[in-house]
């Protein structure tokens, strides 16, 4: 039973001096928190009820009067601080006096002020028994004229109906009232409150249908029954509720009339009673649009208008189409819907959504941008091209092999763009902002305004390994830089070739060439070199050795280290500081065996300059086998101070399949497939940079096979992870994907967000192709 009056509007009254039926002082002694602040009423009617406020009081378990009459018929109708307590008065044996009450751990709480009593209303009975909304009831006992309200289970109280006498009352029933006992009030500020000992029972309403089985939000649904006052809710599928305050009814409450909410979808439609029943009124479908048509017909441009045509159009909340969502649109008088088609919008279907979640949807196709030539077919980079064609206006971005050039004049039907200094030889591609491309038929040759021209690079190098390039203009290169490591060790350094150690450090994956000149030009050389492997590096001796004038490091040689555990391959590094107290100011490293330090197979001798920290040599098999039979390494020097020698080892690659199937391509790069429902497939699976991912595929044109790969964005996140600059892999910029079955690209801090950070529709990962078909998907490293 919930309390009936404001506990803190009795509070607020403790600093008066009560008379009459109101409240008394009391004792405010405490015990572990449990106080009295307040009771009532006083006097109060033998049989009735004395409320006491306070804190705590749900502790007490007996109240004792005058003369030692206990009753332990106690209701908590609040727990903790503030706490209200109900507390029967004993019908016979009651004197006046203070009034105690006893905690559950045997402390006593005393009221300030005797209890005095009045002449009691006493409930004798109440009929009928049974009664539904409406009904009359009447009350029989005695001083019923003193009765202000009736108190129906669950605090419904109604005022008593006029006319009432000392021995007889009568109360109409609320449409919210529920089975239970009834309660007399007789309206004093804390009031006395008289129990009947009977229930009375509430009968049900009855739902027996639902006056439309379809229809458009915000408009009425009819429910029929009867007593359908006694309705509290109307609950539509997903628990889109209406309360009875936006109900209405007719006269004899036989039909309930409720505007259907917006977000009501298909499904039953349930009334639930204020006693807390449900039944179903029947089943509720939404209208939704129908007959739809989408003009105008054929493929639309960017920026056209469409209109879809329709029926009950007006029922559409969002539009979303294939590559743009929140389309904003307007609704016609006549009926339609119009938009503007956004550039970013591909091929598919316009999504018509309604607030309830249904959806219909009506397929439309867009214009697509078109290449008819390009001139000239000859540059040089960083030159200008001119694209001819169609729709060239949609386009958003010119790429040369991969290499985006910076458009300059653009109109429906020609482009001029401008290519980069690092630009190659390839076919010109167009893309618009949607992500639909156009591929020239023509091949651009690219050559270079530069003094160093790099001809042959290898297919790919291990990190640690050793690397041949071959070309001309060598004598001009300063120095060279793989991704960002500086080459340090050169064994031919000679005008058209040169042969140095890839830096162990640089990352797997595809890597910048970086060439700084002699006249302090710099440049970028378009074409990348991959870097295949992952090395660690382990030290096999630190210390200090000063070798003077030809002394040597032995600790490595006659049985200091087991040199067939090392594999062909490793790369020995040597890690010194030249001592500037030689005389010669020159200096000169040799890797050489224990048998009276002569050379291994190849003389390896390296004269650093004065700033080199570093010498690395790759082994061979034959280098390893003479290590073995000729007692180990020692490394001479003169005027060298080694402080360091270690073993940069290649680190097996391990994969983690992340997908598997068989997505044909098709030709044309027309198919866009997406890998994985979102991000998840590859936060999943740990991916980290440096790792690089390798797309499985097979082909039916070894020669003009292709695959595009793009991010959840169509953006330019991955715009580059290609050997040639491009988003794009073939046969010309990756010549070992047929053997290998693959291609890769490094997973880097520019790209990975793309995979990791979900797009606002779609997944992460889209690839597209020529005569491809897609088999799997693998993080390796």
């Amino acid at each position: 039973m919930k309390k009936i009056f404001s506990i803190f509007a009795v509070l607020a009254t403790l600093t008066l001096v009560f008379t009459g039926c109101q409240g008394d002082e009391v004792n405010t002694d405490q015990y572990e928190g449990t106080s009295l602040a307040s009771y009532g009423p006083n006097p109060v009617m033998r049989g009735g009820y004395l409320t006491f406020y306070g804190a705590n009081l749900d502790k007490v378990v007996e109240a004792i009067f005058p003369e030692g009459v206990s009753s332990t018929d106690i209701e908590v109708i609040k727990s903790g601080n503030p706490s209200e307590i109900r507390v029967k008065v004993p019908d016979d044996g009651v004197v006046e006096g203070k009034v105690q009450l006893v905690t559950s751990d045997g402390k006593t709480l005393t009221t300030k002020s005797k209890l005095s009593y009045s002449e009691p209303i006493v409930l004798e009975d109440f009929s009928p028994k049974s009664a539904m909304p409406g009904d009359i009831i009447t009350i029989e006992g005695d001083y019923m004229n003193l009765v202000t309200s009736v108190i129906f289970t669950d605090e419904v109280s109604v005022a008593v109906n006029e006319g009432a006498t000392r021995y007889k009352l009568t109360v109409t029933v609320p449409a919210n009232a529920v089975t239970g006992t009834l309660i007399l009030s007789d309206g004093q500020t804390i009031p006395n409150l008289i129990y009947s000992t009977d229930e009375l029972t509430i009968g049900d309403p009855t739902v027996s249908g639902l006056s439309v089985a379809s229809a458009k939000a915000g408009e009425d649904a009819v429910i029929t029954g009867e007593y359908l006052q006694m309705i509290e809710t109307v609950t539509f599928t997903d628990g889109v509720t209406v309360d009875a305050s936006e109900f209405t009814f007719n006269d004899d409450y036989t039909t309930l009339t409720v505007t259907i909410p917006a977000a009501a979808a298909t499904g039953d439609v349930v009334c639930t009673s204020y006693a807390g029943k449900d039944f179903t009124a029947g089943t509720y479908t939404p209208v939704v649009p129908t007959n739809l048509s989408v003009s105008p017909e054929g493929a639309i441009k960017a920026g056209e208008t469409v209109t879809i045509s329709g029926e009950n159009l007006d029922v559409v909340s969002s539009i979303d189409l294939n590559g743009a969502s929140g389309i904003s649109f307007t609704y016609n008088d006549d009926g339609t819907i119009t938009f503007e088609m956004p550039a970013e919008a591909a091929d598919g279907s316009a999504t018509l959504s309604l607030s309830n979640g249904e959806s219909v949807s009506v397929d439309y196709t867009v214009v697509h941008p078109s290449i008819t030539a390009v001139t000239p077919t000859e540059i040089v980079a960083g030159a200008s091209i001119t694209i001819t064609g169609t729709d060239l206006d949609l386009v958003d971005k010119v790429e040369l092999n991969g290499t985006e050039a910076t458009i300059t004049n653009q109109s429906e039907t020609e482009i001029t763009a401008t290519t980069g200094t690092s630009s190659t030889t390839g076919t010109v591609v167009v893309t618009a902002k949607n992500g639909d491309t156009s591929e020239s038929s023509e091949t651009i040759t690219v050559s270079y305004d530069t003094s160093v021209i790099i001809e042959t690079l290898p297919e790919s190098v291990a990190a640690g390994a050793s690397m041949t390039m071959t070309g001309s203009g060598f004598n001009w290169i300063e120095s060279i830089t793989i991704g960002d490591q500086k080459v340090i060790s050169y064994s031919v350094r000679e005008d058209g070739t040169y042969t140095f150690i890839v830096p162990a450090e640089t990352s797997a994956g595809y890597q910048t060439i970086h060439l700084v000149l002699t006249t302090g030009e710099e440049i970028d050389w378009p074409v990348k070199v991959l870097v295949t492997a992952e090395y660690e590096e382990i030290v096999i001796w630190e210390g200090l050795t000063q070798t003077g004038s030809w002394g040597g490091n032995q600790d490595l040689a006659y049985g200091g280290y087991d040199w067939s555990t090392v594999a062909a391959g490793s790369t020995v590094r040597v890690y010194f500081t030249c001592n500037t107290s030689n005389p010669d100011g020159w200096w000169y490293l040799s890797l050489r065996h224990g048998d009276s330090w002569d050379h291994l197979p190849e003389t390896i001798e390296y004269n650093p300059s004065q700033t080199d920290t570093y010498f690395d040599y790759v082994l061979t098999q034959e280098d390893i086998d003479d290590l073995i039979a000729h007692n180990g390494l020692v490394v001479q020097g003169y005027y060298i101070d080694i402080t360091k020698i270690s073993l940069i080892v290649q680190v097996a690659v391990t994969e983690t399949t992340v997908w598997t199937g068989s997505e044909d391509s098709g030709e044309g790069c027309g198919t866009n497939i997406q890998i994985g429902d979102d991000n998840d497939l590859w936060i999943n699976n740990n991916l980290t940079v440096g790792q690089s991912i390798r797309i499985y595929f097979t082909t039916t044109d070894e020669e003009g096979w292709q695959i595009q790969v793009f991010g959840g964005h169509w953006g330019s996140g991955l715009a580059t992870v290609a050997p040639d600059g491009s988003n794009q892999f073939n046969q010309t910029n990756s010549p070992t994907a047929l053997s290998d079955g693959y291609v890769s690209f490094a997973v880097t801090d520019d790209n990975i967000s793309v995979l990791t950070e979900k797009s606002w529709w779609g997944g992460a990962l889209y690839l597209q192709g020529n005569n491809v078909i897609f088999t799997k998907i693998t993080i390796a490293g």
